[in-house]
């Protein structure tokens, strides 16, 4: 017979429905507690501690933390697969457009491999099948993909699955550049720009913000008292804005920068929000603007999202690091930047070679 296992005995305990952590002690051992921690119906995570108050200290920790973060999923919570997918796009966390971008493509793949089916019976072949049935363009699959191995990352994440039915899946796409301005485009574009989208298109220019971002500015956000004056891009309660990746950004301010500011404080006077006279519902007329000015000036033809583009090139064209262009551009990570803006570094690194 195995030998019968030594009981514990439970020092401390804290439950709800959902979530369970605990403190033991092992009768056979001194010095020895255990942390113990699971949502219901989820894996169980075991930490072992030395000191008793310290063991206690930790799993008071563990506890705050999921009443701060009770919107986990447990495997009793959600069982198919649209059940899965409904919980992970609607999270408070992610912004409406990303929202949407996951809600498109989750709602296809279900619709697919059948809505009603369990997450954890999904397979590698209702993946490859998917995704040989797709008539679209490498880049649009490879944007389903990405929807689709970031719910399965979820689950793992939240202790539903172990293995990712989609892990071994990739596509391979050639990087597009999208249009954006030069440095010599810039004067006869913003030239070009109307009255209300002029400081808009300046602004923009300058500190290489999205469309969001310029969207739900606001004045409590802007810092033009400070030595070197500075704006914060960050969430609107009022309109559920998230920045992207979830952080807020703080970029310093150039004088033209500045002076966009001030034009913007001349248009809407009264408003709280620094481009508008309140917040702009609708920013497919940012967009409409920018291919506007650009058709009315002859330059290269841009989205509003170009102009952010266009500020980037500049700076690295002047000399700026691409490590300090990657925090001007809030970017999550310097691979980012690379991948985007990496062929202008060996453009760049082409002329110099030339001088020899």
């Amino acid at each position: 017979m195995p030998p019968k296992r030594k009981s514990a005995n439970l020092v401390w305990i804290q439950e709800d429905k959902s979530f369970r952590v605990l403190v033991e002690s092992r009768r056979d051992r001194k010095e020895y507690f255990r942390i113990r921690y699971w949502y219901v119906g989820g894996k169980r995570k075991t930490v072992s501690v030395a000191d008793k108050e310290e063991a206690i200290a930790a799993a008071q920790s563990i506890w705050e933390h999921y009443l701060m973060n009770p919107n986990r999923i447990s495997a009793k919570s959600y069982k198919t697969l649209e059940e899965l997918s409904e919980a992970f796009y609607s999270r408070s966390s992610i912004r409406p457009k990303t929202k949407r971008y996951y809600q498109q493509a989750l709602t296809e793949f279900s619709s697919f491999v059948g809505s009603w089916r369990s997450f954890k019976r999904i397979t590698p072949a209702d993946i490859e099948a998917f995704l040989n049935s797709l008539t679209c363009k490498d880049i649009s699959k490879q944007s389903k993909l990405r929807a689709i191995k970031t719910l399965f990352n979820y689950a793992i994440k939240n202790g539903l699955m172990e293995v990712s039915p989609a892990s071994r899946f990739s596509i391979k796409t050639t990087h597009q550049i999208r249009p954006y301005l030069l440095p010599n485009e810039f004067e006869a574009y913003l030239e070009a720009c109307k009255p209300a989208f002029y400081p808009r298109a300046l602004f923009t220019l300058e500190t290489a913000c999205r469309v969001g971002e310029i969207v739900n500015l606001k004045w409590s956000s802007v810092f033009l008292e400070r030595e070197k004056p500075f704006v914060v891009f960050q969430a609107n309660s009022d309109t559920d804005h998230q920045p992207k990746w979830g952080k807020r950004g703080a970029v310093p301010l150039s004088k033209t920068a500045i002076e966009s500011l001030h034009l913007a404080r001349k248009l809407w006077k009264h408003s709280e929000y620094v481009f508008s006279d309140k917040f702009l519902k609708n920013t497919t007329n940012l967009c409409r603007d920018s291919h506007l000015a650009a058709r009315k000036a002859g330059t290269t033809d841009i989205d509003f999202h170009g102009m952010r583009r266009s500020a980037a090139i500049r700076w690295l064209m002047n000399g700026v690091p691409i490590h300090v262009v990657s925090q001007l551009l809030r970017h999550s990570s310097i691979d980012i930047t690379v991948r985007h803006y990496g062929w202008l570094l060996t453009d760049e690194l082409a002329r110099h070679i030339e001088r020899f």
